[in-house]
This record gives structure tokens, C-alpha cells and sequence, in this order.
């Protein structure tokens, strides 16, 4: 399982390895009025984050990423109703 994440205004990425989630965050502040390129990639151990095709942070991660038969939500957070799904 995977995730994108705003928090504080700055962007991050998370992968669940069926135990631990490991977060890598971006570093650039995210203004509401702008758009911006958010792009997360996993190659052996490495997860990296960037920001308009500028890495910002890598990140370790351990094991393999953990699946589920949950559909891909937009703008979802947990079990809140209000979001955007894609069937």
C-alpha cells in the first residue's frame, strides 16, 4: 500500500510493507494557488520523493509493499466518505 500526503504543507510519500509504514518527506512548502508535480519512485531499497522533477529526499525502505483489494482513492483520508474514487 502507498500513499501521497500533504501535511503541514509539505508533500510525502508513504509505502506499507505489511508492518511499518516508511515516510519520505519533500521539503518544498506547498502554496494552495500553485499546482505542482508530485512524483514518488521505489527502486530496490531506495523510495524517493519529488517535487516539478526535482528529488527532494531519499528515504530507506525495507521488504516489499503490501497489497490489498481496497480500490484507488483521490482526496480520501481513513474512512472519511468525501472523496474522489477511481473505478
Amino acid at each position: 500500500m502507498y500513499q501521497l500526503q500533504v501535511a503541514n504543507n509539505l508533500p510525502k510519500i508513504a509505502i506499507y510493507n505489511g508492518t511499518d509504514w516508511t515516510y519520505c518527506n519533500g521539503y518544498t512548502a506547498l502554496e494552495n494557488t500553485k499546482w505542482y508535480q508530485i512524483t514518488g519512485t521505489l527502486s530496490n531499497t531506495q523510495l524517493k520523493i519529488y517535487v516539478n522533477g526535482v528529488i527532494e529526499n531519499t528515504c530507506i525502505f525495507s521488504g516489499t509493499i503490501a497489497t490489498n483489494a481496497a480500490g484507488v482513492s483521490i482526496g480520501k483520508y481513513g474512512e472519511i466518505v468525501s472523496s474522489f474514487q477511481v473505478q
